[in-house]
């Protein structure tokens, strides 16, 4: 992008972020309106009471930048009270959002409904300790919102509506067939409730938390998320 762009006040979440010389900071941030993009934070680690105190990930904030290149320079930072917390196994839950963001959102690629979606996913986790439905409704919008469509709502085969009393396969690439296994399929009620985001007991939450896994899976390929294991540790 060679034309130089001045931004105001967008609404923003950092994502990750690095040391950067001796006092800045270099910044991945997801932004409402200009989607994923690179800022460089200059001289902020200087004083921690000032902009460095407050980019830190999950936290909602107004920011402001200059450039024309894939690295614009951050010219002002403003916390949108009252902020959230994540603690716990919440936290470790914002992390794996981010990474997922990271790997599958390109740069200058805008998202405007995902991006409501995950301010809201956080909000759920800070506010709520059973956090397993929270990931599974982010993770389905997450593949929509990206172009890989996860089509759950019909038989690719024959076209017809899924029911609650069937049990289902699906196939990257292909889409979801009616299966008469138990093992390696989800039943029809799980992906009835998963797109109305009305996901219910342990079993739905189980299969639709494997669906997610194996499709995530897929087009990470052999990208590795780092979250998982701090997860696990």
């Amino acid at each position: 992008m060679n034309q130089k762009q001045r931004v105001s006040l967008q609404s923003a979440f950092v994502l990750h972020k690095r040391p950067y010389r001796e006092s800045s900071l270099l910044l991945d941030v997801f932004s409402c309106d200009y989607g994923k993009i690179g800022l460089v934070a200059r001289g902020v680690r200087k004083n921690r009471r000032g902009g460095a105190a407050v980019l830190e990930p999950f936290n909602p904030l107004r920011l402001s930048w200059i450039g024309k290149s894939d690295l614009y320079t951050m010219t002002s930072v403003e916390l949108i009270p009252p902020g959230l917390r994540l603690t716990g196994k919440s936290l470790y839950c914002g992390f794996y959002l981010n990474e997922l963001l990271n790997y599958f959102l390109h740069r200058h690629d805008p998202h405007p409904n995902l991006f409501s979606h995950y301010a809201a996913t956080l909000v759920s986790l800070s506010e709520n300790p059973e956090v397993e439905t929270a990931l599974r409704y982010f993770e389905f919008a997450l593949l929509n919102e990206t172009g890989f469509g996860l089509q759950i709502e019909y038989d690719s085969k024959t076209g017809a509506e899924v029911e609650a009393g069937k049990r289902y396969r699906y196939w990257p690439g292909q889409g979801l067939v009616e299966s008469n296994r138990l093992v390696d399929s989800i039943g029809g009620s799980t992906l009835i409730s998963l797109v109305q985001r009305k996901l219910d007991g342990t079993e739905q939450l189980t299969e639709s938390k494997c669906l997610m896994r194996m499709m995530i899976d897929h087009y990470l390929g052999e990208k590795t998320l780092r979250s998982r294991f701090l997860f696990k540790a």
